[in-house]
């Protein structure tokens, strides 16, 4: 037994010594040899290369923004970043439904598309300081129009969104709770694994900034009644559209879509 160990190792210590003097030579695809010596190799670790996906399915550079094909049945393609963002990650703006540009308190008195003035009380019951005001009609939908964020904001075709096309996404798309240098929101993904990213940007309401970073809130291009819109609303574990709605003062993200 000792005679068999002993000449087990004298093999193995031959074996390696004949290994150490050889050469590793690897043949490329295109004709040509790297060649090292063994003796200069510490190990070697196979690496599946990654996958590099489309252009059309993921944003091929930094500059934003871009369309983004998530394989929708409508064949509509989402914008990279919110209105006013630079990069997908940004919160962007907060915009009265209607209103093209922010501000710093949303209310009755400082809509643009409202008539008389909050009287501070809630005289009629329904909840909100509206005594006396009146909206103004600017269309059942603004998509397209001098009253969309995202058409005036960052020229056409780019549009808000309308009912059919949030449903459309909600329905066609996964979506996973997610992290992008360091903003929460989720990461929307297409049947063709087209991919956006929604940060959790909260909401604007009187004087304050509600719910970012737990929240995201963005409208849709048509109204609900003459003061109430849809929106698509999510958290960390949830996300649905059409179900609640936000009176149209408020400030919202907004989401772009093209044809």
């Amino acid at each position: 037994m000792k005679k068999f160990f002993l000449s087990l190792a004298v093999l193995i210590i031959a074996s390696v010594h004949i290994v150490w003097a050889q050469k590793v030579l690897i043949y490329k695809s295109d004709g040509t040899t790297i060649e090292y010596e063994v003796s200069t190799l510490d190990s070697m670790v196979f690496v599946k290369e990654k996958q590099t996906m489309p252009s059309h399915l993921t944003c091929p550079d930094d500059h934003h923004p871009h369309a983004i094909d998530l394989g929708l049945p409508s064949g509509t393609k989402w914008c990279c970043c919110n209105v006013g963002a630079s990069k997908p990650e940004e919160y962007g703006g907060c915009y009265a439904w209607g209103e093209t540009l922010t501000k710093s308190v949303y209310t009755e008195v400082t809509y643009w598309y409202c008539t008389g003035k909050d009287t501070g009380k809630d005289t009629d019951g329904d909840g909100w300081y509206d005594n006396g005001s009146v909206f103004v009609n600017i269309g059942s939908d603004i998509a397209g129009t001098e009253y969309d964020a995202a058409t005036v904001n960052m020229g056409a075709p780019w549009r808000m969104p309308s009912d059919e096309l949030l449903t459309e996404l909600v329905n066609n798309c996964s979506r996973q709770w997610a992290q992008v240098n360091g903003v929460n929101g989720i990461l929307v993904t297409g049947r063709n694994d087209g991919q956006i990213f929604l940060p959790a940007a909260g909401y604007r309401w009187l004087h304050g900034f509600y719910l970012a970073g737990s929240n995201g809130y963005y409208w849709s291009s048509q109204l609900r009644s003459s003061k109430s819109v849809r929106r698509l609303h999510f958290g960390s574990d949830y996300w649905y559209f059409g179900y609640d709605t936000l009176l149209r003062i408020g400030g919202h993200s907004v989401r772009a879509v093209c044809p």
